[in-house]
């Protein structure tokens, strides 16, 4: 199995499961556990995919997208690149419905 990286940010998790903070998150992360599900969207990272993290972002409409570096991604044109801020165009909604902009 690969090393999995789930960030929830809709209210469909399994609370037994997923981390809802930063700090815990990141130990999970250091300690290079195989499956995470978290609530950070900070943790969606270029350094966590070259850790060999897979990284899956539940978006608010219930859709799963996967974040990957180059041209393979869902719901964006944009080749993603290691210097882009990926939590930013999470937050931006590049990737699909992963917030409310008001």
């Amino acid at each position: 199995m690969s090393k999995q990286l789930h960030i929830w940010m809709n209210e469909d998790y399994d609370e037994t499961i997923t981390i809802c903070t930063l700090y815990e998150t990141v130990l999970e992360i250091l300690n290079q556990n195989e499956l995470i599900h978290t609530t950070q969207p900070s943790v969606c990272t270029s350094s966590n995919l070259e850790r060999g993290y897979r990284i899956f972002v539940h978006m608010l409409d219930g859709k799963c997208v996967e974040i990957k570096l180059g041209g393979e991604n869902e719901n964006t044109d944009r080749e993603i690149r290691y210097g882009h801020n990926l939590e930013k165009l999470l937050m931006n909604n590049e990737f699909g419905f992963a917030t409310i902009n008001y």
